[in-house]
């Protein structure tokens, strides 16, 4: 996205790999991916009780103690935007199950991309009348970073 490079994820790191999660609000699934030579899928979850999340890419936060992972909102495009709900967003076990924390305990995870539905086999992405006219340059953004993530 314009303006937001990832940070490293900032929990254990046992290997070189580095890994994102996708999220696809629509089907309340979440992706890990392997980022290496190539773009691997390695697992998919069920997503329940989602709060209402942003759309794009964003760093985020391991906390170990508590096992829950906490999106940097807002990242750098939102922030030139203005847009700032002075909120970090949060996954936790009442959103995805066990099994997925246990798969990314030892996983390098530098960043979360947040879709509104799988737009990878329809094209297209649900729209948002509501949204802020700016959105179209995230849609953008993901209609272009989608092609990385295909299965």
């Amino acid at each position: 996205m314009p303006g937001c490079e990832p940070t490293p994820y900032n929990g254990k790191q046992s290997n070189s790999s580095v890994y994102h999660l996708l999220i696809f609000q629509k089907e309340l699934k979440l992706e890990i991916w392997r980022i290496d030579d190539k773009n691997t899928f390695l697992d998919s979850f069920n997503l329940k009780n989602l709060p209402q999340l942003p759309i794009g890419q964003f760093d985020l936060n391991f906390d170990e103690k508590n096992e829950n992972i906490e999106i940097n909102f807002p990242n750098e495009f939102y922030k030139t935007k203005s847009y700032d709900l002075n909120s970090n967003l949060v996954l936790s076990k009442k959103n995805v199950s066990e099994q997925f924390f246990k798969k990314i305990e030892n996983a390098a995870i530098s960043e979360i991309i947040i879709f509104p539905n799988d737009n990878r086999l329809t094209g297209d992405l649900i729209p948002c009348f509501a949204c802020p006219h700016w959105m179209a340059e995230v849609y953008s953004f993901l209609n272009i970073i989608k092609k990385e993530y295909l299965k």
